[in-house]
């Protein structure tokens, strides 16, 4: 480099995972799910959180702790009831009024709050808006631009982060296909995506656990 010249800006890193695997089998330190103030009983990844905590995010909600209101956040301990040690409740406001942008809004604040949790690795459902025709591939484009703006926001030192993307088994062939292909428009400069490519196993206990694929190399974006 020559005398003068500016260092080379460290980039943070968001490494992408993409499975099937339900939401209580995800080997990560956070589980990350919405709530919507209209959504009883809860449903997608939040539900299966909710069965596998003996209904404490419904009543948390049912008690009126938490309403999922937009901003709102309830961290939980899973203990043992899960594979994350932790899950944290996102208020995303009305399901009624989730559309393409809450999807952007929910993966911003989800790796926001993630980083801020200091943790390595989050999983996340990806949400299914219930009046909207948006596509897999806009969902998934969607949430991967609020996640790189969530990481982007981070104040502090460039980091990592592992997300993993959960999606529906029928869904999941394609999601990974437009994952290792899709090179968003909207990537912030301060952060670099990167694809973790991964297969299903078995782990001793006979539960199902995905591991980095050793056939296929990272891909970045």
């Amino acid at each position: 480099m020559s005398a003068g010249a500016p260092p080379t800006a460290r980039k943070s890193t968001l490494f992408l995972e993409v499975s099937a695997l339900a939401a209580e089998h995800a080997r990560v330190d956070c589980l990350i799910v919405p709530l919507f103030g209209d959504e009883r009983p809860l449903r997608e990844s939040a539900g299966r959180a909710d069965w596998r905590l003996c209904g404490r995010l419904s009543d948390l909600l049912g008690a009126g702790r938490i309403s999922g209101r937009r901003g709102e956040a309830v961290l939980i301990a899973s203990f043992g009831g899960l594979a994350a040690p932790l899950v944290l409740g996102l208020g995303m406001g009305l399901r009624m009024d989730f559309d393409a942008d809450g999807i952007v809004a929910f993966g911003r604040e989800a790796v926001r709050r993630g980083a801020g949790l200091r943790v390595a690795a989050i999983a996340l459902g990806l949400p299914d808006p219930d009046h909207d025709a948006t596509g897999l591939a806009e969902r998934i484009e969607r949430l991967l631009f609020g996640a790189v703006e969530g990481l982007a926001s981070r104040e502090g030192r460039p980091g990592e982060l592992r997300l993993h993307l959960l999606v529906r088994p029928d869904e999941l062939a394609r999601a990974q296909e437009f994952a290792r292909t899709c090179r968003p428009a909207r990537l912030p400069a301060a952060v670099t995506l990167r694809l973790v490519e991964t297969v299903e196993r078995r782990d001793p206990r006979g539960a199902r656990v995905n591991v980095p694929d050793p056939r296929v190399a990272d891909s970045v974006k």
